[in-house]
């Protein structure tokens, strides 16, 4: 005991050290991928510096939505900020000391959003600056996804900012913490995360009992048992692992209706992780892990079996040609699976019934090379359907419009929620139902959630539509019991 204890409490610390690591890790890679689209952004935008605002203005605002997380644009000149996509002209001073390594700058608001996070990323000029303006959830939500042991903060300059977007001048951790930092070699901030000591000690008391008996009973076999507890502490891409093994993933619906009648037409298929101890987890908390570590094909090879299951049981009742929407992303698109999991899935149906449409996302970009121009044209000769998500919000949309078989365009709901009623969105808005008219493709908008969004939307001739005014995701019985009324067919 007097030998097996204490090494029994190192295994734990480094275990909690490896994972402390790992979310570490994790949130150093996002944050920079976050830096890099602003990076992006001030790349395009930085012939304008010295322009007026009255001409640079419209190329300011085309760069905020070409370029995901960008919130704002700012032009400035010899120490004064005078070009803001968010008010116009400006005339502010801009402290370029204030920025770590003249780059990058944690600030705890601004005049339009005061009481609200803001990370700005700087790109300096000979004669000025361009400054991106960054939403700060943007930082917390990725702060949100470590175990909740384990307290993540970032520090940019001399400001820390923890998972609740409090900003503070120092960081605050908990009493009596093991503290791991680490800095990025790319962009001046440094990520630091910490958990309490007694979290050791709770871990050999609640994790490790069966190596208490087992030290008692067969001491030199202390190292071996100790290893056997340790090995079931899960790190997050474990879990992640263990729950796809485990069948936890399961399919929420959500209703997409026609533009005009506002008649079902079929639904978008959303992914949900069933926890058994956390509960319903929603997909922007484990998506992005899963993309990385290489399990959304098999997550979405799931989810196609599951659906596949639900709609033979109802397709009867089922609007003909109804429509089922599957998110896809890089990794699918690395091989000829995708294909033949497509065709497993449409085989049992009768023809007609059902329309199969894959949307390609933009969090992962979807290299173009032989392979994939031959995935998406034998898709196509199948019947599949392919819609680009989110459309106007990415910098690849018009890269896949010109070289994969595309059918439809989903307008991002941050357009729809301002139609009608923010000039920019709604000329963004007109400008994608008329590129789409053109092309001979139809429109699905999304996040349309009250009568007036909707209104503005049939008078564009938007074809199909989808949100909260007609429907939240809900798993396949709710929205059965919702949508569709039994037939006689």
């Amino acid at each position: 005991m007097l030998l097996g204890l204490p090494f029994l409490a190192l295994q734990a610390r480094q275990s909690l050290d490896d994972e402390a690591t790992a979310i570490q890790q994790f949130v150093l890679a996002r944050i920079e991928a976050i830096l890099g689209h602003a990076g992006d952004a001030t790349a395009d935008v930085l012939d304008l510096v010295g322009s007026p605002c009255v001409s640079a203005g419209l190329d300011l605002r085309r760069g905020v939505t070409a370029h995901p997380f960008v919130r704002s644009l700012n032009l400035a000149e010899n120490g004064r900020i005078y070009c803001s996509t968010l008010e116009g002209a400006v005339d502010y001073a801009e402290d370029s000391s204030a920025y770590a390594n003249g780059r990058l700058q944690l600030m705890f608001g601004n005049l339009v959003t005061p009481n609200r996070a803001l990370l700005v990323y700087r790109q300096a000029t000979k004669t000025g600056a361009v400054l991106v303006g960054i939403d700060g959830q943007h930082v917390f939500d990725v702060l949100r996804l470590g175990a909740e042991e384990f307290v993540a903060q970032v520090r940019v300059g001399e400001n820390w900012v923890d998972k609740d977007g409090t900003v503070t001048a120092a960081a605050h951790w908990p009493d009596s913490a093991t503290v791991n930092l680490a800095s990025s070699v790319t962009y001046p901030f440094t990520v630091g995360v910490a958990y309490r000591q007694s979290l050791v000690c709770r871990h050999l008391i609640s994790a490790y009992w069966p190596s208490w008996l087992l030290l008692t009973l067969l001491g030199l076999l202390m190292a071996y048992g100790g290893h056997r507890v340790l090995s079931r502490r899960n790190s997050l891409t474990t879990e992640l692992h263990r729950a796809v093994e485990a069948g936890e993933f399961v399919p929420f619906y959500q209703p997409v209706v026609q533009g005009g009648s506002g008649e079902l037409a079929g639904a978008e298929v959303l992914v949900r992780w069933m926890h058994p101890v956390e509960g319903l987890i929603p997909p922007n908390q484990f998506i992005p892990l899963a993309e990385s570590s290489g399990l959304i094909v098999k997550m979405t090879n799931q989810l196609m079996d599951k659906v596949q299951a639900d709609l033979l049981g109802q397709v009867k009742n089922l609007p003909e040609r109804f429509h089922i929407g599957f998110n896809i992303s890089a990794a699918h698109c690395r091989s000829m699976e995708l294909l033949e999991r497509c065709r497993d899935f449409l085989k049992p149906f009768p023809p007609a019934s059902i329309v199969l449409f894959l949307e390609l996302t933009e969090r992962e970009i979807i290299q173009a090379t032989p392979l994939t121009d031959e995935l998406f044209k034998q898709l196509d000769n199948i019947g599949v359907q392919v819609a680009l998500d989110d459309f106007g919000t990415g910098n690849s949309s018009l890269e896949y419009l010109q070289r994969f078989t595309v059918n439809a365009l989903k307008i991002d709901q941050s357009f729809v929620a301002k139609a009608d009623s923010d000039a920019l969105s709604t000329h963004i808005l007109d400008i994608i139902v008329d590129l789409a008219s053109r092309l001979d493709l139809f429109v699905v908008a999304e996040g349309v959630e009250n009568a007036m969004q909707r209104a503005y939307l049939e008078k564009r001739g938007v074809e199909y539509m989808q949100g909260y005014l007609f429907g939240r995701p809900v798993p396949f019985a709710d929205f059965i019991a919702a949508h569709v009324a039994p037939t006689s067919k």
